[in-house]
């Protein structure tokens, strides 16, 4: 208001609630109607004095603010509770789960409501736990500052908002939800054509909203529900791997086979990656294998599964999914000879095999099924029970192994030649001491 009394003007939030009154001459009252939370905050108040100048106008000759003072609107009534219930919490695969978000009570009978239903994974030392669900992590930074380093990833499925509009699908269950509201106080969402990879647990999380003094809508609330576990099972797995070797001795420069043969697997539209394996035993912590240093395959899962394994395992050849080979190197290079003679029969030939390749050898299948959203996802993984080979070393001759051997070849070729020299002299000696009585 200025010095005659001419009111600016009234708008933002405050627009219609705003009265001033002047109860004296040195008291100026402002009063606010319809307080909300939105309201909570800092208020000043700051006065100008104007005097009369000389020419007849009023001319500025002080102003001052007053110290801020806090006002808080609180929220009275609040009493948002809820939970989310699951008809189904095991489902076999390809079926359907249901996740129902129930508002048990509410703050108002205007409240309009948002809801979001959230995947929870656990992350391991700092990382995500599920490469399955990458790419869709939910923007959740107002939670994690409360709650911290929270090792659970939430990654949202769903988002209908106070208006009734849908927030992004996508990742893993893109085209696969259907969300109903059966009743008022109800939200429903259903993940169609389960996967395994859909196990694990779900919440739901809703925000309440009222109509504000301005005619919007504020947020008054917000409930998380206790999380929940889904479990899909994973039908018909009957993956049997068998390792054969037609020759399982063979001499020195010859080829040997492993044949990857799978007994029975899961589905008919399964896929397949394959790989062998040489299994070698460390002594006493270190590789016992010196000829095929430089080649150790990386097997962190299973060297946590199995603990301190004293079996040492390289990888020869595998084989993905999409018949892309891996890489192939160590003493095995340029000698491995990949067929597949039938659907279910894998084969892999050791050219020039020499006695360093004697051993024990396996292979490991992983057996794949298409998913629902598209790509591939694996079902089972079977290693078969090894199998020895032994290469006969063939080239084996006395002079190698006279070579092959430091004391022996001494005895041979060096300690006979001073041996040899003294028993001459000797017989010399005698030969010429009989000459010598016989002349006297």
């Amino acid at each position: 208001m200025g010095p005659d009394g001419v009111f600016g003007p009234e708008g933002g939030p405050w627009e219609g609630r705003l009265r001033f009154q002047r109860p004296s001459p040195l008291l100026f009252r402002l009063t606010v109607l319809q307080a909300s939370p939105q309201d909570t905050g800092h208020y000043s108040c700051r006065v100008e004095e104007w005097l009369p100048s000389p020419q007849g106008d009023w001319y500025l000759l002080a102003e001052e603010e007053s110290a801020p003072m806090g006002i808080r609107v609180l929220d009275t009534g609040v009493a948002l509770q809820v939970i989310l219930v699951v008809p189904n919490a095991t489902v076999p695969e390809k079926a359907a789960f249901q996740l129902d978000c129930s508002i048990m009570s509410r703050s108002s009978q205007d409240s309009r409501f948002a809801v979001a239903c959230f995947s929870l994974r656990t992350n391991v030392i700092g990382k995500k736990g599920s490469p399955g669900l990458a790419g869709q992590e939910e923007q959740e930074e107002d939670q994690e500052e409360e709650q911290g380093e929270d090792p659970t990833e939430r990654t949202s499925l769903l988002r209908v908002g106070p208006d009734g509009v849908f927030g992004p699908e996508g990742g893993p269950w893109e085209g696969r939800l259907r969300f109903q509201r059966p009743s008022l106080l109800l939200f429903r969402l259903t993940v169609l054509q389960a996967s395994p990879q859909d196990t694990g647990n779900y919440s739901c999380r809703v925000e309440e909203w009222l109509p504000s003094p301005q005619g919007g809508w504020y947020l008054l609330e917000e409930e998380e529900s206790a999380p929940i576990s889904i479990r899909v099972l994973d039908t018909g797995v009957f993956l049997q791997v068998i390792l054969v070797a037609p020759n399982a001795t063979v001499p020195e420069k010859a080829a040997f086979q492993l044949d990857c043969s799978i007994a029975s697997r899961s589905s008919q539209d399964s896929r397949f990656a394959v790989a062998w394996f040489s299994l070698r035993t460390n002594v006493s912590g270190k590789m016992g294998s010196p000829g095929l240093a430089g080649q150790e395959e990386q097997e962190e899962d299973q060297e946590e599964e199995q603990g301190e394994d004293p079996t040492e395992r390289r990888v020869l050849l595998s084989v993905g999914p999409d018949g892309v080979f891996g890489p192939e190197g160590g003493p095995w290079e340029d000698r491995l000879r990949f067929q597949r003679p039938s659907l279910l029969l894998f084969r892999l030939t050791v050219l020039q095999a020499s006695p360093q390749d004697t051993g024990n050898y396996s292979c490991r299948v992983e057996e794949r099924l298409p998913s629902p959203q598209g790509g591939w996802y694996l079902l089972a993984k079977e290693e078969s029970a090894p199998i020895s080979i032994r290469v006969l070393d063939t080239g084996s001759t006395l002079q190698s192994s006279i070579c092959s051997n430091d004391a022996l070849f001494y005895f041979v070729f060096f300690y006979p030649f001073p041996i040899c020299g003294i028993l001459i002299t000797i017989l010399l000696v005698c030969f010429k001491s009989r000459n010598f009585k016989a002349y006297r």
